[in-house]
């Protein structure tokens, strides 16, 4: 016979795997519950549970929904080599808050107060007009001199959208059709990962099928002012050197 106190141990013991036990099961059946599909609930079961219907819960996830647009935030050269890409913002936030926060405009500013002044990046009316950034003109006459610099634009920034096409054409998986279904962190890291494999394929000249490819041509569409943010200072002397391009452009002409 066990002394006392031993029995009690064992009681206690017993009694600790006893809820030790239920404890697994309630997680095993959470885990369970968390992994059904409670879309293949019945209709009014459904809206039972979660107070809506099918219809308006799927709207409600969808806008929930992570979407990386790597169309909008990202830099290529003539190659179709991306120089640079910023995947952390959804697709929803607009281009110029991206580039406000951007490390490439804060370097090209450096640059150009360094006296480095002949180079610049070309971006839609989606960004502001900047000494260090080129946009198209507002409503240019027909047949002028800016006229004929949009022309030039859309057609030296047809290779980002050739660029994109062929991004999105090798890794579906970041086309706006598709959906990304995890964190906003793993979705930049994804759109990573997918711009530096596109360098490794365009520097071993690896090229896609005519049929594959998704992109759509540059459109010159409506074209508006977006330098709501720009300091006016900078917006003036960004004025003065598209103008300067325009002539110089004309004069080799």
């Amino acid at each position: 016979m066990l002394p006392a106190v031993n029995v009690q141990n064992i009681l206690a013991i017993q009694r600790e795997e006893h809820l030790e036990q239920i404890r697994f099961f309630n997680i095993e059946r959470r885990m369970m519950r968390d992994e059904s599909d409670p879309f293949a609930l019945r209709d009014a079961i459904f809206k039972k549970r979660f107070r809506l219907t099918k219809d308006m819960a799927q709207y409600v996830l969808n806008s929930m929904i992570q979407d990386i647009d790597v169309a909008a935030n990202d830099i290529c050269d003539y190659n179709l080599k991306i120089l640079n890409i910023n995947a952390q913002f959804p697709g929803a936030t607009h281009d110029s808050f991206i580039w406000r926060n951007s490390a490439v405009k804060q370097h090209l500013e450096a640059e150009y107060n360094r006296g480095n002044r002949n180079s610049w990046l070309l971006g839609d009316s989606g960004y502001p007009l900047q000494p260090w950034l080129m946009t198209p003109f507002l409503n240019p006459p027909p047949n002028s001199p800016e006229s004929q610099y949009n022309s030039a634009h859309i057609q030296a920034r047809n290779c980002i959208e050739r660029q994109n096409g062929v991004l999105k054409s090798r890794f579906r998986c970041i086309l706006r059709e598709r959906v990304l279904r995890y964190s906003p962190e793993k979705c930049g890291n994804i759109a990573n990962a997918c711009a530096i494999l596109h360098n490794i394929c365009v520097a071993g000249n690896l090229e896609l099928d005519n049929d594959d490819l998704v992109f759509d041509d540059v459109e010159d569409g409506e074209v508006f002012e977006n330098n709501v943010h720009v300091n006016n200072n900078v917006f003036r002397e960004g004025q003065a050197v598209r103008q300067h391009i325009v002539k110089s452009t004309l004069e080799i002409r």
